[in-house]
């Protein structure tokens, strides 16, 4: 086992394997014979490998979608200009639609986040088999299907079990780049603004309260000093952007913080928004000659940006797979390919990697 896993969004200088790991990982490195050993012994990372989108089926079907069709980069160069042909051109991904496991929430809420962590574990092994399910009572994987080279989490709840497989992947000699929703948002603002900036979090309650935004920023950081200091809300959803913005800026207000916000990310799985009504939003708030609004305007810094998770993970695969040179370089449109993640009643509720008969192809 020669190719090296890489955390993608590792934030900083390479990361140490965690001692906290759980039970799992240690069970895949010591049982020769499991099922887990003999996909890792099999598996050698290439280009033409694909990419897999794995979390909760509404998340994961938003987030492969928008890879498929996302124009953020020039294609020849990489710099951050459209150039009016997908990212991911030739890129095959492989969407894993979890509908037995959610939602994962529930796993903190129920104080039961090792099953989460493992669980993570399990999808990102999965995605390096070569064969799956032909159907849900299927007894045999006998579905031939091509390993992945890039794991993506659609959920931010993951963040803990894929510290867990990145430690198994290290520990193992091999596996793939992993790309985390939390560590793609919070690496890119610790790597663009210094000590001292402020930054919003515009996420779910249940979001917030998990703690993968704190443990991501401190992560990030750098011998041990924050880069940045951050606070979250979540904004009441339900109304214009407009109203949306002004909402978390009262909030804002209201927690006691006064400095200007040089960035707000938004968790766009739990909050999907609107960048161009976003933008509006902001240019009301910066040009309105309303001595209301006028309170808000101070709490924006000149360069203030909104950066959105799709957005952050997008960036994270596209420069991972240029500076790894994994690109295939086919000239095609993106496509995916599709995976049922679910249980199996009446057969100890193992968990199945199912393959759907749909193919398809952005255009």
């Amino acid at each position: 086992m020669s190719v090296s896993s890489v955390l993608a969004v590792s934030c900083g200088r390479g990361r140490t394997v965690d001692a906290d790991i759980i039970s799992y990982v240690g069970y895949i490195l010591s049982d020769t014979t499991s099922v887990e050993h003999s996909i890792l012994g099999g598996y050698r990372q290439d280009r033409f490998g694909t990419i897999a989108v794995m979390g909760p089926a509404e998340n994961t079907e938003r987030l492969t979608a928008y890879l498929m069709k996302c124009d953020l980069f020039d294609n020849v160069d990489g710099k951050v200009m459209k150039d009016g042909l997908p990212d991911f051109a030739g890129e095959i991904f492989a969407a894993y639609y979890d509908t037995v496991n959610v939602p994962y929430q529930d796993f903190f809420i129920n104080g039961n986040e090792e099953a989460l962590r493992e669980l993570t574990v399990r999808h990102s092994v999965a995605a390096l088999d070569s064969r799956c399910y032909e159907g849900t009572y299927s007894r045999e994987a006998s579905v031939e299907k091509s390993p992945s080279k890039i794991v993506i989490f659609s959920s931010p709840f993951s963040e803990a079990g894929i510290a867990d497989a990145d430690s198994l992947f290290s520990m193992s000699g091999v596996g793939p780049i992993l790309i985390s929703p939390v560590k793609s948002l919070v690496g890119k603002v610790i790597r663009k603004y210094d000590e001292g900036a402020m930054i919003g979090i515009w996420a779910e309650s249940d979001v917030l309260s998990s703690g993968v935004f704190a443990s991501a920023f401190r992560d990030c950081s750098s011998d041990g000093r924050r880069a940045a200091d951050y606070v979250g809300f979540s904004p009441d959803m339900n109304n214009r952007m407009k109203d949306c913005l002004i909402h978390y800026l009262e909030m804002f207000l209201d927690s006691g913080n006064e400095m200007p916000l040089s960035a707000i990310l938004i968790d766009d799985f739990s909050y999907p928004y609107d960048k161009n009504a976003l933008s509006s939003a902001v240019d009301y708030i910066r040009n309105s000659t309303d001595d209301k609004i006028a309170k808000y305007r101070t709490l924006l810094s000149d360069d203030f940006e909104v950066i959105g998770c799709m957005d952050a993970i997008a960036e994270s695969c596209y420069r991972v797979l240029r500076r790894k040179n994994l690109f295939t370089h086919r000239i095609a449109y993106p496509q995916a390919v599709e995976y049922m993640i679910t249980g199996t009643p009446g057969q100890g509720g193992e968990i199945k990697y199912v393959e759907l008969s749909q193919k398809y192809v952005h255009q």
